[in-house]
């Protein structure tokens, strides 16, 4: 896919995303998060991993 140049200094508007525990639990198993992650893994705690952020930034 090749480069937008006109899109280059553009500005977009504000935008909404959402995402729920399940997500952040899909996105440990995705990346291979184990039995040493447990935390990042189960519905017990409400962790997630740092670059859970910018990947679901991302999607948006």
């Amino acid at each position: 896919m090749p480069i937008n140049t006109d899109a280059v200094g553009a500005s977009g508007g504000p935008v909404s995303h959402g995402w729920t525990s399940k997500d952040a639990l899909l996105y440990a198993v995705g990346i291979g998060a184990g039995t040493d992650e447990l935390a990042f893994t189960t519905e017990n705690t409400k962790r997630s991993f740092q670059t859970w952020s910018g990947s679901s930034q991302a999607s948006a």
